[in-house]
């Protein structure tokens, strides 16, 4: 009863992911590779890969007072990122919803910078 539990409360976590942007693929990076960067860049970033699919990538965090699913959908022409995310105390407890921005922005940064550095190959 309690895995039923807890497998509803993650669908609902995942209803109430927002878009945060989106990173555009330059002409010339196919899906795949696309993938494989946003699926490098959350490792790159230490968020636990929870999914990797042919179009996106799931990555979890629970660090530094942050809790977050981020959601990197890959489209023929970008990267689409959705995010839910938490408040957390140095326990772990959730203290109210907190996108974290700082490894938003930082995942967005890599994510164009490897882009680009396949272009340069």
């Amino acid at each position: 009863m309690a895995v039923l539990f807890l497998a509803l409360g993650s669908i609902a976590f995942a209803e109430d992911a927002v878009n945060v942007g989106e990173v555009v693929i330059p002409e010339g990076i196919t899906m795949t590779q696309a993938r494989d960067v946003a699926y490098a860049t959350l490792v790159g970033r230490e968020w636990t890969v929870k999914e990797k699919t042919d179009d996106k990538v799931v990555g979890y965090l629970k660090h530094r007072g942050n809790e977050a699913e981020l959601t990197l959908e890959v489209t023929p022409k970008a990267v689409i990122l959705k995010c839910w995310g938490y408040k957390i105390n140095k326990a772990g407890d959730r203290k109210g919803s907190e996108l974290p921005n700082g490894w938003i922005k930082f995942v967005k940064k890599d994510l164009n910078t490897k882009f680009a550095s396949l272009l340069v190959k």
